[in-house]
């Protein structure tokens, strides 16, 4: 009898043990899962973040393109550097609470440049506002030029824009990036899309 109450403790204590593994390995699942899943949260809205803030980078370009059409001004008028004629620049766009206009900074070159805070009204800006993870810039290239004789008619038309000082732009393409640290990493989203100077094509 003695014997078997032995017997009946040691089994009681490993059916206790096989309990306490098999709930710890349970609950390690669980953290481990909603870990993984915080992270994935958390990259998922820093990729939403990202992809709104390179599309506005685009929106604010073809902004600024339609309404140098609606003043009557040249279509390209601040977007491109006018004291050179390379065909490529980069720099941030800037909000103007007071005018309620966006414009194009060229004295600002490369990300690194771009740091984005947002204000106390949530807009996102390159100056002031509580800083946050992301950089942005825009790069501009002039994709396609034409040339119009005396008469005002395109006689050609030249997709690399080599003699860019006597020819006509009528073709951009933008590029808006955006970049973000996340775990360690630096992180890039990137919108391209071209624009073409069609209102005045004819």
């Amino acid at each position: 009898m003695i014997k078997n109450k032995k017997n009946l403790l040691g089994q009681g204590l490993m059916e206790v043990i096989v309990a306490i593994a098999i709930i710890t390995t349970g609950i390690a699942g669980t953290i481990t899962l909603t870990y993984s899943n915080l992270r994935s949260n958390e990259t998922s809205f820093n990729q939403i973040v990202a992809a709104n803030l390179a599309r506005e980078g685009i929106e604010v370009i073809r902004n600024i393109r339609d309404e140098n059409w609606l003043q009557g001004k040249t279509w390209i008028q601040g977007l491109k550097n006018t004291t050179s004629n390379t065909t490529d620049y980069d720099g941030n766009i800037n909000f103007d609470k007071a005018t309620k206009r966006w414009s194009l900074d060229l004295t600002k070159n490369g990300i690194t440049e771009g740091r984005l805070y947002i204000d106390a009204d949530g807009i996102y800006n390159h100056t002031n506002g509580t800083p946050t993870p992301y950089w942005r810039n825009v790069e501009v290239r002039v994709i396609l030029c034409q040339f119009k004789n005396d008469r005002n008619n395109i006689e050609a038309v030249d997709g690399n824009c080599q003699n860019y000082a006597a020819w006509e732009a009528v073709g951009i393409k933008v590029i808006s990036n955006v970049q973000w640290q996340e775990k360690g990493q630096t992180k890039t989203y990137r919108l391209e899309e071209n624009l073409y100077n069609w209102h005045d094509a004819y």
